[in-house]
C-alpha cells in the first residue's frame, strides 16, 4: 500500500508500507518527489478509512522521521 502527503513545506512525499524480514518488522518508507528515500521507521500503515485516523498527526510524525533521519 502506498499513499501520497503533502508535508507542512509544501512537499510532496509517498509513502509505502515495508517489510525487513531479518528483523521480522514492519516498516514505513516515505519517498520524496524524484523517489529517493527520505525516511525509514518501524511501525505499519494506518487505516486511513478509520474514523479515528488523524491525517495531521500521521503527517507531523513523517515529518519528524525526515528530519531524524536526515540528521542520523
Amino acid at each position: 500500500m502506498e499513499k501520497n502527503f503533502i508535508l507542512s513545506n509544501g512537499e510532496e512525499v509517498t509513502v509505502k508500507g515495508a517489510y525487513d524480514c531479518d528483523k521480522s518488522t514492519s516498516l514505513i518508507d516515505v519517498y520524496d518527489s524524484d523517489n529517493i528515500l527520505v525516511a525509514e521507521f518501524n511501525g505499519t500503515m494506518p487505516d486511513f478509512d478509520d474514523e479515528d485516523y488523524d491525517e495531521e498527526k500521521f503527517i507531523k510524525k513523517i515529518e519528524e522521521e525526515i528530519s531524524w533521519y536526515e540528521n542520523y
